[in-house]
């Protein structure tokens, strides 16, 4: 047994060997974690402090503004702030200053710098989809949503709290004769060049700070709205007003010059805060990671490259590795990924992370399989995935990674119930876009037609793409009518091939 184990190290060792460079790392990053979420960050460590501060007061005012109560968060959000704008650049949308994402690791923030006030108002608009998404019950309409978000991003923290300041564009836009285009923006019916966001931000600053009358008539129709009345219907009975009239209000709202705006002194953050500095290694396998979950695999391979791993007993060495795997079984490189996977699996790993990694892999070499992609034997990775999955999860029950990809294998081996309490057990730490579509698919198998609408209906803000959200307003529809008569594009199950292209 000790023969075998001493082989496995120096297999790894090699494979590594070959895979890095001797560049070095300049970059510093550091850590901090505070209640309610984790900040990883390359500049320093003051600033790096107090952004994760300032994002603690965000948090608590904007639960204040969406009445929702101030809850210990399931799973921290994690929060990349990059100082350094060539990484930033390798990961991002092009001239983006900052976005959110949920993946299947979890959810996140990413953000170029730690200064500006329009940067920090990117993560503050995606923070407060966050906490609608996660913290509240309702299916909201869409300029509701974007509107309050709008308006809560450019909440100013300094030596007082100001909530409600009008975004840079607005004061130009009303000067040059703006008109409200409030059937439009209830309707869904009109863009960005329709005034879909300034209406949106207009009538939520109206009925969440301005007018006290419409806040409480506010509560009224989302209620209605997210029961499916019809959604003009819904805006005039809790309103008491048509959606000109409201036109008409709006208008002479934004007239008045000065909005409305809520000020309150500035609290000092309280709660838990703790700070450290990553070793190189772990350095690298963060910025790796991200890459990954954004399917920039040249960066991804560009930090694997530079990881410095001299010290054989690094604790990150297998944790690179299995990550790696990942990237190579997403770009279909089998091959490449096999050879670092078994040494994996020679070597054993108690790690939850690298266990979940290696249930991945199988999986997803399970559908290249199936798909006639990949040659091998199709039943024993869907075994393996379920076996490492399992194990994973019993390491730690907080790996969404593992509870999603154990879910989706327990379907793909048809036992629908252990799927659906694998994937319940992810949706309890974050539910997600595609954890919820692999729960509604798990869930409609099992004849639980109610449950899945329930999880359907409120994903239609999950994606503002008309299509999408057609396709989730079908599936509703027939689930209600239990007509369930063909298949659908959005609840097809990975490893079912529709087309010679996928």
């Amino acid at each position: 047994m000790f023969a075998r184990r001493s082989s496995g190290l120096r297999s790894l060792a090699l494979l590594f060997a070959l895979l890095t460079p001797s560049a070095a790392f300049s970059a510093e990053w550091y850590a901090v974690t505070s209640d309610n979420f984790t900040l990883y960050s390359d500049a320093s460590p003051d600033d790096t402090k107090a952004l994760v501060e300032k994002f603690e007061i965000f948090r608590s005012s904007a639960l204040s503004v969406l009445g929702l109560r101030d809850e210990p968060e399931k799973q921290r959000l994690l929060i990349m702030v990059y100082d350094t704008a060539r990484d930033f650049g390798r990961i991002s949308p092009r001239n983006a200053a900052g976005f959110y994402y949920d993946s299947i690791f979890g959810p996140r923030m990413l953000m170029r710098g730690t200064g500006g006030a329009e940067d920090e108002g990117v993560l503050f608009h995606e923070y407060v989809h966050f906490l609608m998404n996660q913290r509240s019950t309702f299916n909201y309409p869409r300029w509701y949503a974007e509107g309050l978000a709008t308006v809560l991003e450019t909440t100013q923290i300094e030596d007082s709290i100001m909530v409600g300041n009008p975004p840079l564009y607005a004061g130009r836009a009303i000067a040059l004769g703006f008109r409200p285009t409030v059937h439009g923006v209830v309707t869904n019916t009109v863009d960005a060049q329709g005034g879909f966001y300034l209406t949106s931000w207009l009538m939520s600053h109206y009925v969440s700070l301005g007018n006290p009358a419409r806040r409480k008539q506010t509560t009224d129709y989302l209620r209605r709205y997210d029961a499916g009345e019809d959604p003009v219907a819904a805006f005039e009975a809790s309103y008491e007003i048509s959606t000109t009239g409201m036109d008409a209000e709006l208008a002479a709202y934004a007239r008045r010059g000065k909005l409305n705006a809520l000020k309150a002194p500035r609290q000092a953050y309280s709660g838990s805060l703790s700070s450290r500095a990553l070793a190189e290694d772990e350095a690298m396998l963060l910025l790796a990671d991200i890459a990954v979950e954004v399917d920039a695999y040249e960066a991804a391979h560009h930090y694997f490259e530079q990881a410095q791993l001299a010290d054989a007993d690094s604790p990150f060495r297998a944790k690179l590795m299995a990550r790696r795997s990942i990237a190579y079984i997403h770009e279909r490189k089998v091959a490449e990924g096999d050879e670092l996977i078994g040494p994996l699996l020679a070597e054993g790993s108690d790690d939850s992370q690298v266990i979940g990694d290696i249930a991945h892999y199988a999986f997803d070499k399970f559908v290249e399989i199936k798909t006639g992609r990949a040659a091998g034997d199709a039943g024993a990775e869907l075994e393996r995935a379920v076996e490492r999955g399992v194990r994973a999860v019993e390491a730690d029950p907080a790996n969404l990674e593992a509870q999603y990809y154990l879910g989706l294998s327990y379907e793909a081996a048809g036992r629908l119930q252990k799927a659906a309490d694998a994937l319940l057990g992810g949706y309890e730490l974050s539910p997600s876009p595609r954890l919820n579509l692999a729960l509604a698919r798990v869930l409609i198998k099992g004849g639980q037609h109610e449950l899945a609408s329930y999880l359907l209906s409120h994903m239609l803000n999950v994606s503002h793409a008309e299509e999408w959200q057609n396709g989730v307003r079908e599936i509703v529809a027939d689930l209600e009518d239990t007509k369930l008569s063909k298949d659908y594009a959005l609840l097809s199950p990975p490893w079912v091939a529709r087309s010679a292209d996928e």
